[in-house]
């Protein structure tokens, strides 16, 4: 059996190895007088030297053989907490089983399926939203109006009538409106309407141009001209 001297140096040796949370249990097991806000609040050193100074008064206070006892209690209890720290630090941690794995493929799997349905609905609230404003402008923007254009009848200025007649409209004015009216784009059809219908009435000329078929403007400017 060690000696009472060798069994306080092999605890002070062991104690140094414990950390805070270890040496709780064995300040309560020597009955230490408990600090002001707990042991827990205490450094490592100063724990050490609570129960250095309780073994200090317990050798003082008790007989040689109780205190040995004492000594070999707290040397056995020290050998198990430091056990049962290095059993613990040496268990590997649990590898994850097919379960574990099932489920956080699971847990993935719904976080991209809420993301990509947030997505999707984002997209169809833009094209909700694009839709609308096309329609709002399509309905506000007034009907395009049929493209009229307006264009004078035709009429010749002056009367055609026979030779002598005052105020006879001459052959070269009547020419010169015909040509203009031609550049402002009325058909032949017209300008040999308005030429019939300036001819006076009664005259042979404007008989016979009413009842011409198929008279061209080049045919009836021979006609005038003769």
């Amino acid at each position: 059996m060690a000696s009472m001297d060798e069994l306080r140096d092999q605890i002070s040796v062991a104690l140094l190895k414990l950390n805070n949370s270890d040496l709780v249990p064995v300040c309560k097991h020597l009955k230490c007088d408990e600090p002001v806000g707990g042991f827990e609040n205490k450094t490592r050193r100063a724990l050490i030297r609570l129960m250095e100074k309780t073994l200090d008064s317990i050798e003082e206070t008790e007989d040689k053989e109780v205190f040995l006892q004492c000594l070999e209690n707290l040397r056995s209890l020290i050998d198990s907490v430091i056990k049962s720290t290095e059993t613990a630090s040496n268990i590997p941690p649990d590898e994850p089983n097919e379960l574990d794995m099932l489920k956080e493929k699971y847990t993935r799997l719904q976080m991209e399926q809420a993301q990509a349905c947030q997505t999707l609905e984002e997209e169809i609230v833009a094209m909700e939203q694009r839709l609308r404003e096309e329609t709002r402008a399509i309905t506000d923007k007034p009907p395009a109006l049929p493209e009229v254009t307006l264009r004078r009848e035709f009429r010749i200025c002056g009367q055609i009538g026979e030779a002598g007649q005052r105020e006879k409209l001459s052959y070269t004015s009547l020419m010169n409106q015909i040509e203009s009216e031609l550049q402002k784009g009325h058909p032949e059809t017209e300008i040999i309407e308005a030429v019939t219908r300036a001819v006076s009435p009664g005259l042979h000329l404007r008989d016979m141009l009413e009842i011409k078929r198929d008279l061209t403007l080049s045919t009836l400017k021979t006609i005038l001209r003769d």
